[in-house]
């Protein structure tokens, strides 16, 4: 193939709009929403070979179809998951800019987060609430994010 013909082949690339890295350790995670996947997979595709990107807010929940709110739960799943470090970005003047986020590839630094966060879980797994209706108690715990009861 010619020069010439792989330029031109590379300029009709999607590649050449820009990528980024998207580890199964995040892809595979089930504790992490499909949103929170979606949030990482965006972010990493902007960050460069430092693994810092600085998107607005606004422009992020525009192009991802999301509330506010909801950009922040699964901001807040990825850092808990140490996927993601914020840091704040200020002026000169003290006034905030857009956050810069830090794609995180240190996996100790990962997995740190991870056990953290699977001890939390487990804490709030264990039983929650004790209840006797008719002499028949029900044990109501949270098994993928929803209730079930269960009679013993």
């Amino acid at each position: 193939m010619k020069d010439r013909d792989k330029a031109t082949i590379e300029k009709g690339n999607i590649l050449s709009d820009g990528y980024g890295l998207s580890p199964q350790l995040v892809a595979r995670d089930s504790w992490l929403t499909t949103g929170a996947r979606a949030l990482y997979f965006y972010l990493s595709s902007f960050a460069g070979a430092s693994g810092t990107c600085y998107p607005s807010r606004d422009i992020m929940t525009h192009e991802l179809g999301i509330n506010k709110d909801t950009f922040s739960k699964y901001l807040n799943e990825l850092k808990t998951s140490g996927y993601i470090k914020v840091y704040k970005n200020k002026t000169r003047e003290g006034r905030m800019q857009n956050n810069i986020y830090e794609v995180v590839f240190d996996r100790s630094y990962i997995e740190s987060h991870i056990s953290i966060r699977c001890k939390k879980e487990n804490k709030k797994n264990h039983v929650r609430k004790k209840q006797t209706w008719n002499h028949v108690r029900i044990y109501r715990t949270w098994f993928n994010r929803t209730w079930k009861s269960r009679t013993l």
